[in-house]
């Protein structure tokens, strides 16, 4: 099962009614906001993790490539172990850890 999520692109703009704040939204819908940044403690946090967030539908679908693309396990995200049983593969393990989380599964 995979999350559904809106679909990127996703952008990065300063909010006018707040000096520091950041908004990202859809590309091809400006006023579809994703989330809201707010001006935080350390200067240009705000800015790094908004550009952070905007980047994320490009970073699960290049996650998502990557593990299809494992050279240990063929993509299975599985190898077999000494008793012929199913062992996660150790080389595309914590990619698909990180998909997992992103989708929302345990």
């Amino acid at each position: 099962m995979s999350a559904t999520h809106t679909p990127g692109q996703w952008l990065v703009t300063a909010d006018e009614d707040d000096e520091e704040g950041y908004s990202v939204t859809v590309a091809d819908a400006l006023f579809d906001t994703i989330a809201q940044v707010t001006p935080q403690p350390k200067d240009g946090e705000e800015l790094a993790n908004a550009r952070l967030i905007a980047a994320a539908p490009d970073l699960l679908e290049l996650a998502r490539q990557y593990a299809s693309e494992c050279l240990e396990c063929s993509g299975l995200g599985y190898t077999l172990g000494p008793k012929a049983e199913h062992v996660d593969c150790p080389d595309c393990e914590g990619i698909r850890a990180v998909i997992a989380r992103a989708e929302g599964s345990p």
